[in-house]
């Protein structure tokens, strides 16, 4: 039997997203605190909505809602439930948070139950319902920034259509994520963004520091850098340092 995924929040996962200059994070954990403090108390309604909103740039108008997290039936995530309504058309999908709180994963979540590659391409085919003519490619999965989490490249080729996405998997290889992992609590963004030998402009003792994830082959990204040479840092000088850090898009060739 082919294990059914769970769909994941329907937004784009584009440049857009990506050229966020600030990560945005959800609830908090103080380092060292004597108290273990539970994903529900971590992710709670109100945070995964103003989370939705931040990370996604969900306008004003239109109204996000999220249910309680809940053990979901894949190890190590929760689960909600998250509700976007525009005023046209209103929209329920699934959502998780590691039981840690530290990523927030939207996508595709595939049960996996130790699969090799072969299992995961059948999976992927069938989660985004590919042609059987598309031939589908699964790289080496390599260690990542997030815990508990694996990440290779996932090449998909039918005729001279070519796509290249991200596919992650837990250690276990028992779940499969065809979608995005972003880090959600605070502690865990603030261990991820690693300032030292980063090319900067402006002052070193700038009391506002703006760390900004570009990647060299991007146009939106050339058209911001532009902007902060010479709109941006003319007006604000010493009061603000910038910090750039690359960020390559797996669909470039380098």
């Amino acid at each position: 039997m082919n294990p059914k995924p769970h769909r994941g929040l329907a937004v784009s996962s584009g440049i857009p997203i990506l050229l966020t200059c600030s990560f945005l994070f959800g609830g908090t954990q103080q380092v060292g605190s004597a108290r273990r403090i539970g994903v529900s108390e971590q992710a709670t309604p109100a945070t995964i909505i103003q989370y939705v909103r931040d990370r996604f740039e969900v306008p004003d108008a239109v109204k996000v809602d999220a249910e309680p997290v809940h053990p979901s039936p894949f190890p190590r995530l929760y689960e909600t439930v998250v509700t976007v309504d525009d005023g046209r058309q209103k929209r329920a999908s699934n959502v998780f948070i590691s039981k840690d709180a530290l990523c927030f994963v939207v996508g595709d979540v595939l049960a996996l139950n130790g699969a090799t590659n072969a299992e995961i391409m059948r999976c992927v085919r069938d989660a985004a319902k590919l042609p059987p003519t598309a031939e589908i490619t699964v790289g080496t999965f390599a260690s990542t920034a997030y815990p508990g989490f694996l990440k290779s490249t996932v090449t998909v080729r039918d005729g001279t259509k070519v796509q290249i996405g991200e596919v992650f998997i837990t250690l276990d290889r028992r779940v499969g994520i065809l979608g995005l992992v972003l880090p959600f609590r605070r502690d865990f963004v603030e261990r991820l963004i690693d300032l030292k030998d980063q090319p900067s402009a402006g002052s070193g003792h700038a009391r506002v520091t703006i760390v900004e994830y570009a990647d060299l082959e991007c146009p939106g990204c050339a058209a911001f850098q532009k902007f902060l040479e010479t709109e941006f840092l003319p007006k604000y000088g010493e009061k603000v340092r910038i910090v750039f850090k690359e960020f390559p898009l797996s669909f470039h060739p380098w």
